[in-house]
């Protein structure tokens, strides 16, 4: 046990040593209306962007002691990750944690997720948790805390399948293919609701090695389902991206656009590029009706090809002419923003988290990737990740808002304010 997470330490505290390596608008409905907020005025503490971008500044802390609702009370110390999706149905902001720590240091107990979630979208003031998602108790937790959606990693009763062929995305790891490993931890990597059934998807996490590239094994990624609000999830049977035949979708990302769900996925790690994929919203359960990504044509129309036929050119594409943003793409969300008129795409960079835009879903997501942080700005070393939601806005979408995870000063999770020019 010990040996897991010490190699979950390990490998996080490499992030930066490793970072070499028209259809119709999408979003959420929300009854309260567009949130206008204050009027933009720039803080002394705020940085200059170029580009589209006018200035970003640090707001503080969404979880731990130094939160504005410390979330320590919750079973969080520290954490990672919080990728946002909204619920329709409960009115709500749901926030996707990664591996949770209610004790100080990375001490126990530990949940490899965690959920929380705010009725306010006011997030000028940062956030104002209203609840925890109760979830599993596990080995990790020792019954406290109980806040784990996904089943018990340490528990092979729980996870029967779970000792199968690692991720092994080409010669990137220094080990046999189809080596036999367990899963490490699970981890949230895009989330959405449809028809009031709420959709979590997850990396299964075999080995935290990142390697001279900066990746980490995968096993596949998975989805686990809420009926009722959030108060139990169950994992859905008929959708999995298996190492096997779809290494390019370790990490997915979802985002509804019209009468489509669109898929964007990465393989293990920062440095691949982005594939996409989608399915017609009533058909979201069923796999076989997924189409993917292959190719644009000269006058830049998509090409889907549906199944395992579309999965296997996307492998054999050495050419990455089906990508929607080249590599090295880290975690990434992806929303549509109406003031630019544009999806806005927001993922990091090597030590950098930038953001591209592209007029459609499917993208490409080209040209210039406008720097929105770099490494140590802000007094925020060894940062990783950004995620945003078209409702995470204001003043007509010219302010963004975003998460940002990370490693030092503390493990834990940084709001952010984007203002675009």
């Amino acid at each position: 046990m010990k040996k897991k997470f010490f190699a979950l330490a390990l490998a996080l505290s490499m992030v930066f040593a490793a970072a070499g390596c028209t259809e119709s608008t999408s979003g959420d409905s929300y009854t309260g209306g567009d949130f206008e907020g204050d009027p933009i005025i720039r803080p002394e503490t705020a940085l200059d962007r170029e580009g589209i971008l006018d200035w970003v500044n640090a707001k503080g802390f969404v979880t731990g002691r130094d939160a504005k609702v410390n979330t320590v009370p919750y079973g969080i110390y520290g954490t990672d990750l919080g990728i946002p999706f909204y619920s329709p149905s409960q009115e709500r902001m749901y926030f996707c944690f990664g591996d949770t720590y209610a004790g100080d240091g990375f001490s126990w107990p530990w949940n490899s997720n965690a959920l929380l979630y705010t009725d306010d979208l006011n997030f000028a003031g940062g956030i104002d948790w209203d609840g925890a998602v109760s979830g599993l108790s596990t080995l990790g937790n020792y019954g406290r805390a109980n806040l784990q959606i996904t089943p018990d990693v340490l528990l092979e009763s729980n996870y029967p399948d779970i000792v199968t062929k690692a991720y092994h995305p080409g010669t990137e790891m220094n080990r046999d293919e189809g080596a036999v490993v367990d899963t490490s931890t699970c981890i949230p990597t895009g989330a959405i609701e449809l028809d009031g059934n709420m959709y979590v998807f997850y990396m299964e996490v075999t080995e935290w090695n990142f390697g001279p590239t900066g990746q980490w094994c995968i096993h596949s990624n998975r989805v686990m389902k809420s009926t009722d609000g959030g108060k139990t999830f169950a994992q859905l049977p008929s959708l999995k991206w298996d190492y096997d035949f779809a290494p390019n979708f370790g990490q997915i990302f979802p985002l509804e656009v019209g009468d489509y769900v669109y898929l964007y996925g990465l393989k293990g790690g920062r440095c691949s590029s982005l594939k996409a994929a989608r399915v017609k919203k009533e058909n979201f359960e069923d796999m076989s009706e997924y189409e993917y990504l292959v190719r644009y044509e000269a006058d830049g129309a998509p090409v889907f090809v549906k199944g395992k036929e579309g999965l296997e050119l996307i492998l054999i594409d050495k050419n990455e002419a089906g990508s929607v943003i080249l590599a090295p793409c880290g975690e990434m969300s992806i929303a549509y923003n109406d003031y630019l008129g544009m999806y806005v795409a927001m993922y990091q960079m090597g030590a950098e988290i930038v953001l591209r835009v592209a007029k459609e879903p499917y993208g490409p997501f080209d040209g210039t990737p406008y720097t929105v942080f770099n490494n140590g700005e802000f007094g925020i070393t060894e940062a990783y990740c950004a995620f945003t939601h078209n409702l995470m806005t204001s003043n007509e979408e010219q302010r963004i808002y975003f998460m940002l995870s990370s490693w030092f000063p503390v493990y834990n999770v940084q709001l952010m304010e984007l203002v675009l020019k």
